[in-house]
């Protein structure tokens, strides 16, 4: 049986902003992220993935979840193996990285990944996480599990689940339809490229001040967004609940807002319920752009504050359709029992 790589980018610092704070959401901390990692871990192993190739961290998110797996499991020499079943058990190895310490990691983790011959790389984090992940993940598709109750690109997923559809993939098991190409939005300041964004791009009125997060909907200006729909949290809500735009429509919106105005309800952070002034809004479709009116200002590249906007800067915002390729979970998981992923035969003699 083809034992594919899965890689795996666990960030311990998402989920610890200002929104947190300032609003009543789930906080997964770092024990929490642990038991995530591990019942990844099992899912792979059960599944037939040959090896893990993770991203190492600080807290040693890892290393914890295979501390705990209990005494029916063994891990020597990069080797993970359960007493209580026959297969051959799982490699599980750190990428090829350096860290710095900065958003970066997840980038330069995902391109080694990718570059180590992963078929699927799990991101447990927030919409900044798989932000940074996107980047570096080129052709291997990202399955985001969600750190978190305030994002919108990763969903609040059980890690099991998420686990079968990811060796799923990665065994090609999993269906035509279980991978899409996400959009992506790219910002240019003054002719150049200087950043882009997976959900959203925000643009708030002032200077770089305080938290990169943004939470105070009296500084909105303009926004543009990939995706909306109902029923998602922060700043994407305020275009699901006026016009919903899905992950695989063509296009994406825009929306101009007026502080002076309140025009419409939306959860911009868990527990919090703002009322927002929109003056304008619209589709945007792959191709187009729309230029940036507002200066001084600031814009919010998936809720944290990135690109300074100074008085004679020329910034447009533009959608395209060549994001990061990404796992449809539940497409994945119904295309693998349409293939018999989980009575192969072999599959279920490992298990004993």
């Amino acid at each position: 049986m083809n034992r594919p790589t899965v890689g795996l980018i666990a960030n311990p610092a998402s989920g610890k902003d200002i929104r947190r704070l300032v609003a009543h959401g789930t906080v997964v901390d770092n024990q929490g992220k642990v038991s995530i990692v591990r019942r990844l871990v099992i899912s792979l192993m059960t599944c037939g993935v040959g090896r893990i190739l993770y991203m190492p961290d600080y807290f040693g998110l890892m290393h914890k979840a295979v501390d705990g797996l209990g005494s029916n499991y063994s891990f020597k020499d990069g080797l993970l193996k359960n007493a209580q079943a026959p297969g051959p058990g799982i490699k599980i190895e750190q990428a090829d990285v350096e860290l710095t310490g900065s958003q970066n990691d997840s980038r330069t983790a995902a391109e080694a990944i990718a570059r180590q011959g992963a078929k699927c790389i799990l991101v447990l984090g927030g919409d900044g996480t798989c932000r940074q992940a996107a980047k570096g993940s080129g052709q291997v598709p990202l399955l985001p599990i969600s750190s978190g109750t305030n994002n919108v690109f990763p969903s609040m997923v059980e890690a099991t689940t998420a686990g079968l559809a990811a060796a799923a993939v990665a065994l090609d098991l999993a269906g035509p339809q279980a991978v899409y190409q996400a959009k992506r939005l790219t910002i240019e300041k003054n002719g150049q490229k200087v950043d882009e964004a997976l959900v959203d791009a925000v643009v708030t009125r002032g200077s770089f001040t305080g938290s990169k997060a943004v939470w105070d909907v009296s500084d909105l200006a303009q926004a543009v967004f990939t995706r909306g729909e109902p029923g998602d949290m922060g700043l994407a809500s305020i275009i699901g609940k006026t016009n919903p735009v899905s992950p695989k429509d063509s296009f994406g919106a825009y929306v101009v807002f007026d502080p002076r105005r309140r025009d419409l309800m939306a959860p911009i952070a868990p527990g919090v319920i703002k009322a927002v002034g929109v003056t304008d809004s619209g589709r945007l479709y792959v191709g187009e752009h729309i230029d940036i009116s507002v200066s001084p200002a600031v814009i919010a590249l998936d809720g944290e504050r990135e690109v300074e906007i100074s008085e004679n800067d020329k910034v447009s915002i533009s959608l395209s359709s060549q994001g990061p390729f990404v796992v449809d979970l539940e497409a994945a998981l119904a295309g693998s029992v349409a293939l018999g992923f989980y009575r192969d035969a072999q599959r279920l003699a490992e298990l004993g």
